[in-house]
């Protein structure tokens, strides 16, 4: 369709577009992760073999979206009154919800009253701190796949 001299500079482009040498080699942002304490203990759950959906909204009626863009997809508006929270990571198949706390968002309370809604509609929680995924991401990982298995 297009003429051969086209076609090989569309070739050299993506080339070089492909196999440029890295002149920067700091990690980007994965979509979905809010912080690298979620990032690190989601590359441990990936090593585990433990596969969640990042940054889940669960609503108050049940319903669970797993982002943004999945409610425009699937034309499922709810309003944000309705939201009970935002999980950093969740297990659909095992209603497993984790939470990864940094000291600067913990707030006890309202952790505890996002726990009980959460109960309500049938979906189990894990909260662990920064500390926690940091100091000891083994024993955090082995937690979370036992309540996964169980």
């Amino acid at each position: 369709f297009y003429s051969k001299q086209i076609n090989a500079k569309f070739r050299k482009h993506k080339s070089n577009l492909y196999f440029r040498k890295f002149d920067n080699t700091n990690s980007r942002r994965l979509y979905g992760c809010d912080s690298p304490i979620e990032l690190f203990l989601l590359q441990g759950l990936y090593i585990k073999n433990l596969d969640p959906i990042i940054q889940t909204s669960i609503f108050k009626s049940g319903e669970i979206v797993s982002n943004y863009y999945e409610m425009q997809k699937d034309e499922v508006w709810i309003g944000q009154e309705n939201l009970i929270t935002e999980v950093d990571f969740y297990f659909a198949n095992k209603k497993l919800a984790v939470f990864c706390d940094g000291k600067e968002f913990h707030d006890e309370e309202k952790d505890k009253r996002i726990n009980l809604a959460l109960e309500k509609i049938g979906v189990r929680s894990l909260r662990y701190s920064g500390k926690q995924i940091t100091e000891n991401l083994e024993e955090v990982l082995d937690d979370i796949q036992n309540h996964y298995e169980n």
